[in-house]
């Protein structure tokens, strides 16, 4: 059996069917559009302060796709000070909202008073014009995905600093790769990324010390919508047969220079280590639980 794939290439059945894996940059990028700049009451040195303790710097080049085609990026074009599209639009269903650190941040690390005035209308504007806008991308991105693949694999790229931020589990290990989970959506894919990081070399700790993984709203908001995800290969597997999700953390002195946004010495070989990552997953059969490339025992998921 061969149905289409996005590339124009056949896809196998269910006796080798792959999974498409889907990037997720959400706190990347540093830029904030000089619209946006008045609404923030701090000068520019605080600005850079906040941004390095904050910003996933040069994630979108470290988890950059080089030799594993089909991945998917998903990026956010704005700094999360400008809004934090990572974060639950309602402030009610947001733990960091009580920090000033929701989907649009008031506050910042140091409790630095970021928007002094924001009323309901300026969030709501703000949500508008970057939440929704990146949600309803993924949201295609997913549909696109599900329609001709498999499976999909989303992982939620992320960089934490050596300091212990306010949003972070207190007394939680710090190690070079935090894996987070999610209950639902990872269900065993997670012991293959701990595997393969742990093998190359790297400390690793699952939930510690950040949990979770990204679920995009067309997923969490309507699951049995997606029960029938490609014709029905995944019928054994619930709630969401094709879709599965972890995040990934790497400690920032593990690729960039202290104190800095500079590459260091360890950045090639991590970017290489995630692009042996996204070819191993994209070449596991979520069908048998075990890569198709590898003549050892299945992966469990």
């Amino acid at each position: 059996m061969t149905l289409p794939r996005l590339d124009g290439g056949p896809r196998r059945g269910h006796q080798g069917s792959m999974a498409r894996v889907l990037l997720h940059l959400p706190h990347a990028s540093r830029y904030i559009p000089l619209a946006e700049r008045a609404g923030l009451a701090v000068d520019d040195d605080e600005i850079e302060r906040q941004h390095l303790a904050l910003v996933d710097d040069r994630t979108d080049e470290l988890f950059a796709p080089v030799e594993a085609p089909g991945v998917v990026t998903v990026a956010s074009p704005v700094s999360r000070l400008v809004v934090d599209v990572e974060r639950r639009r309602d402030d009610a269903l947001e733990p960091c909202a009580e920090l000033g650190m929701g989907a649009v941040y008031t506050r910042g690390v140091g409790n630095v008073v970021l928007r002094p005035n924001l009323d309901a209308r300026e969030r709501e504007r703000l949500l508008r014009c970057w939440h929704d806008p990146h949600h309803a991308e993924l949201d295609r991105a997913v549909a696109a995905i599900r329609r001709q693949e498999t499976a999909c694999v989303l992982i939620d790229a992320h960089s934490y600093p050596l300091e212990r931020l306010p949003t972070e589990l207190e007394g939680a290990a710090r190690p070079e790769i935090c894996i987070g989970t999610d209950p639902e959506w990872s269900r065993g894919v997670e012991r293959v990324v701990e595997r393969h990081f742990v093998g190359s070399g790297y400390t690793v700790a699952l939930n510690q010390p950040y949990g979770g993984a990204m679920v995009p709203n067309a997923i969490r908001l309507e699951p049995q919508r997606n029960l029938a995800w490609n014709h029905s290969f995944h019928s054994q597997m619930a709630p969401c047969k094709g879709f599965f999700s972890v995040m990934i953390e790497v400690r920032r002195d593990v690729y960039l220079l202290p104190g800095s946004h500079l590459p260091g010495p360890r950045f090639n070989h991590l970017k290489f280590t995630l692009n042996m990552l996204y070819r191993r997953l994209g070449k596991l059969n979520f069908w048998t639980g075990r890569s198709d490339t590898s003549p050892g025992p299945p992966e469990p998921l």
